[in-house]
């Protein structure tokens, strides 16, 4: 038989087959559509946290920071770690727009 005709698992019939030339999705990807997960949208939300008895509320990245804080205080390293981390970029972050405020450290060294 020859390549044209052979019909079968993985070799489907000639007709159906991708013209040469032609993408596989040629469309492309539809506008708009984004690559990157919603963080702003998920990090952004307000919840209720409750310290020493009192209700407050937070964005969820404030909480989570405070969490991530609480147990590197508590000795679990690699939370130190990430909280420093997410601290000095959002220091480095709030540098580089021009909004100030008190400059401090290494405050959160580990150890």
């Amino acid at each position: 038989m020859s390549k044209m005709t052979d019909v079968g698992y993985g070799k489907p019939p000639a007709s159906t087959r991708f013209q040469k030339g032609r993408s596989g999705n040629p469309k492309g990807r539809p506008k708009g559509r984004k690559n990157r997960p919603p963080y702003d949208a998920v990090l952004g939300q307000m919840v209720t946290i409750k310290e020493d008895g009192v209700e407050r509320r937070v964005t969820a990245a404030e909480a989570f920071l405070l969490h991530m804080t609480k147990r590197g205080l508590d000795g679990d390293g690699a939370a130190a770690r990430s909280a420093t981390a997410a601290i000095e970029k959002a220091r480095l972050a709030r540098g580089a727009k021009g909004v100030g405020g008190p400059e401090v450290s290494g405050v959160l060294q580990p150890l």
